[in-house]
């Protein structure tokens, strides 16, 4: 094999080995300035997620470039709507929002954390979570919405 061909090969194994797998790591970089639904515009300022309160809380952290989050979107719209009022779900964008990332020492994404209503933590999952699978949990855990 020439050497060209060679260090071509070894410079693209070397950056697919560098490229952040989603869910397996947390990307730790400066994220983009666009808001979006997983979390506030401003890098690094924080939401200062509350996790007490009268509900309990699902607390969802993901990020715009993992697919797995992109798919949560949607069921994490769906579950805001249809049960207001009854928990509370929260999402954040750990590239724009680092400091809630460090806070809940995010190390894999899409990472979803349940809470009772006095913002004690009950369980965490990393990876997509059906509908289905966080409403089972929920059950699990001793709610029954």
């Amino acid at each position: 094999m020439p050497v060209k061909n060679t260090i071509a090969l070894i410079t693209v194994i070397i950056l697919a080995l560098a490229i952040p797998a989603c869910p397996a790591n947390y990307y730790s970089g400066n994220g983009g300035a666009d808001a979006d639904s997983h979390g506030s515009a401003a890098a690094d300022q924080g939401n200062d997620v509350d996790t007490s309160g009268s509900l309990p809380v699902l607390l969802d952290l993901g990020a715009d470039y993992c697919a797995p989050c992109r798919q949560m979107e949607p069921i994490l719209e769906g579950l805001k709507t249809e049960y207001e009022g009854i928990f509370d779900v929260r999402v954040v964008n750990v590239q724009q929002d680092q400091a809630t990332a460090r806070q809940y020492q995010v190390t894999r994404i899409p990472l979803q954390i349940f809470f009772d209503a006095n913002g004690n933590e009950l369980f965490r999952h990393i990876g997509f979570y059906s509908k289905a699978d966080i409403l089972a949990k929920w059950h699990e855990l001793g709610f029954n919405f």
